[in-house]
């Protein structure tokens, strides 16, 4: 079952993780519920792990 954390602000429809549109009403998703910034905010927090590490 797919993991569904957000909902579509026009119709409620819960929104699969990674999709860029509600599959209801077909209006675009969160910009936090999508691939790339997911990514983006977890090499972040990776790389301030890994700057930590070496500056403290």
């Amino acid at each position: 079952m797919p993991l569904r954390l957000f909902y579509c602000e026009r119709c409620g429809h819960p929104i699969r993780f990674g999709a860029s549109r509600c599959g209801k009403c077909h209006i675009s998703s969160p910009v936090v519920n999508r691939k790339p910034f997911c990514w983006a905010a977890g090499l972040s927090l990776v790389a301030l792990a890994i700057a930590g590490i070496f500056f403290v």
